[in-house]
C-alpha cells in the first residue's frame, strides 16, 4: 500500500484539492451554493463543495481542504475540466 501524503491545509477556493472523508481520490472542487441554506458547525461556518464528477463534501474550520500532495487525481474530474 502506497503512503498518501498531503502538502496540508489550504484557503477554501475552486481547483484540485484533498477533503478529508470524502473518498480515496484528489478531485476538482467548486463551490456548492445551496439556494436558502446555511449551517454552522462547532461555531464555524460550513462551506458546501461539488466535484466536477458529482461528488459532494463540506469544509469547516476542524475539516479543511488540503493540498492534493501524492493523492491520486480523479480522472473524470480531470476528463471534465
Amino acid at each position: 500500500m502506497q503512503t498518501m501524503i498531503s502538502g496540508g491545509p489550504i484557503a477554501n477556493s475552486e481547483g484540485w484539492a484533498k477533503i478529508p472523508f470524502a473518498g480515496r481520490l484528489a478531485h476538482y472542487w467548486l463551490p456548492d451554493e445551496i439556494e436558502g441554506y446555511s449551517a454552522i458547525h462547532k461555531g464555524e461556518r460550513v462551506s458546501f463543495w461539488k466535484s466536477r464528477c458529482g461528488v459532494e463534501a463540506t469544509t469547516y474550520k476542524g475539516v479543511s481542504m488540503l493540498e492534493r500532495g501524492n493523492w491520486p487525481m480523479c480522472k473524470r474530474c480531470g476528463r471534465l475540466s
